[in-house]
């Protein structure tokens, strides 16, 4: 059909907008999280404004008398609009502020509580973290990744059970088996250790801590083996081209050694690592002037 041919296609066009674009943020189809509810929830409010100019528009041409009503109530929506939006922008202040603001609308929401605790241990406040992951698993008790969180900030058997507790919940959760293999480490419980770890990789083939952690519980080629592989999913990291660089030197490949710390200086050149076994490598083949060279560039 055709807009020209409605009556009204003011109306029919702000309720289309108003309506048909909150339907994916609804959760009548499917559950969506806030993220995607919130941004979806900007098209509605086009279809609401198209409705509001529409109605007032309507209002000024059919009540001509009421005229100076329409105007101080259009003024009055007005400040209300703007005053609103000094509120909100006060909220996107900072990550603080715009988490405490979630919080206050809804308290009872499991994902606020989760994520400010999450702020609260990048801000290096544990105790009040540990307090709202809990309230988390409180209103949520199977959410994994509060319980993978909560056992990296306690310890023994209690980090160990909340580990635990998000694999079960979420047999998946690559983070939480390497945070329980580090916690059997730890505890000289090694093969379980080794086991999660391996989990691991068999979950993400791409993740990286876990292959370096079994590099160092590993002893003659197996640990070059998986340093290898390290180097060979992320080639741009010096950390690791260091770390790969200084088992070659230490198992008396110094060619292949150098050539690898030669590489993570080409992508860091201040790298520390690299550049300390470069030097050591060089001054040991009784290259002196290139030695100089590097401490003096």
């Amino acid at each position: 059909f055709h807009f020209q041919q409605q009556r009204h296609p003011p109306l029919l066009l702000g309720w289309m907008f108003l309506v048909l674009p909150f339907l994916p943020a609804s959760n009548l189809f499917i559950t969506v999280g806030f993220v995607v509810a919130e941004r979806v929830l900007y098209i509605p409010s086009v279809g609401w404004i198209l409705l509001v100019v529409y109605g007032m528009q309507i209002s000024w041409t059919a009540c001509p008398r009421r005229r100076s009503l329409i105007t101080t109530g259009i003024a009055l929506l007005l400040i209300l609009g703007c005053y609103k939006t000094v509120l909100r922008n006060r909220d996107w202040t900072s990550r603080e502020t715009l988490l405490r603001a979630g919080l206050r609308s809804l308290p009872h929401n499991a994902k606020m509580h989760y994520n400010f605790a999450n702020f609260l241990r990048d801000m290096s406040q544990p105790n009040r973290a540990i307090l709202h992951y809990q309230l988390a698993l409180w209103l949520w008790p199977t959410y994994a990744s509060a319980h993978n969180n909560l056992g990296t900030l306690t310890m023994g058997d209690q980090a160990e059970q909340h580990f635990l507790a998000a694999i079960k919940a979420q047999p998946g959760h690559v983070n939480a088996h390497y945070n329980l293999g580090q916690l059997y480490r730890k505890t000289n419980r090694t093969e379980e250790c080794i086991r999660m770890l391996q989990k691991c990789v068999s979950l993400d083939p791409a993740y990286t801590p876990a292959y370096l952690v079994l590099a160092r519980l590993a002893t003659g080629p197996a640990a070059g083996a998986l340093l290898r592989h390290v180097v060979r999913l992320q080639p741009r990291s010096p950390d690791h081209l260091a770390e790969y660089a200084s088992w070659l030197y230490q198992n008396g490949k110094w060619l292949p050694s150098l050539k690898y710390y030669l590489k993570a200086m080409e992508v860091s050149p201040s790298h520390r690592a690299s550049l300390l076994g470069t030097v050591r490598i060089l001054r040991s083949r009784g290259q002196w002037p290139r030695v100089h060279q590097l401490i003096t560039r």
